[in-house]
């Protein structure tokens, strides 16, 4: 993206955050905006704006871990900025996923690769999360596997996780 913040980039008219903003706003009770820049210009969506608060930048990791602190119910639900296609039973069909009091985590799978940002995350997985990254580790799925995620199969919306990782796409 030439270093430009992805969130803010104009795609088809909007930025990145309000097309998800969009489509994901009426599923959650909540927002949380993890940036670590421009937090003003995301502040017009949300008052709920958070820098990561671990360490030198950490990948998206330390922006949930920092979401999870911030978090003010059981489940902080994840998505990438440029999740442009929610389905509007997302959250729902994760929710199903978590009855079991064991699950903590749950992530959606494409049918042709898991997606482990675009997920729901337990509260309590923050003191393991915050330790995960205190020694180091960025990995998003190693992290995952180490929880023992449910998988929830989103092979029916492939259109979901097309991301916009280029200019190229954006008219």
């Amino acid at each position: 993206m030439n270093g430009q913040d992805k969130g803010l980039i104009i795609y088809q008219g909007r930025t990145l955050i309000e097309h998800l903003l969009d489509a994901f706003s009426p599923q959650v009770s909540s927002l949380i905006i993890s940036a670590n820049r421009n937090q003003s210009s995301y502040q017009q969506y949300t008052n709920r704006v958070y820098s990561d608060e671990i360490g030198e930048y950490s990948g998206p990791l330390a922006g949930i871990a920092t979401a999870l602190r911030h978090c003010e119910t059981d489940w902080l639900v994840c998505l990438p900025c440029d999740a442009v296609n929610i389905p509007d039973d997302f959250v729902s069909r994760l929710l199903q996923h978590t009855q079991n009091p064991a699950t903590k985590l749950c992530i959606a799978d494409d049918g042709s690769r898991q997606q482990p940002l675009h997920a729901i995350i337990h509260r309590n997985l923050l003191n393991d999360l915050e330790s995960y990254l205190a020694n180091g580790d960025k990995r998003v799925m190693q992290w995952v596997k180490q929880q023992k995620a449910n998988i929830v199969d989103f092979s029916d919306k492939p259109e979901f996780f097309q991301n916009i990782n280029s200019l190229d796409v954006a008219p």
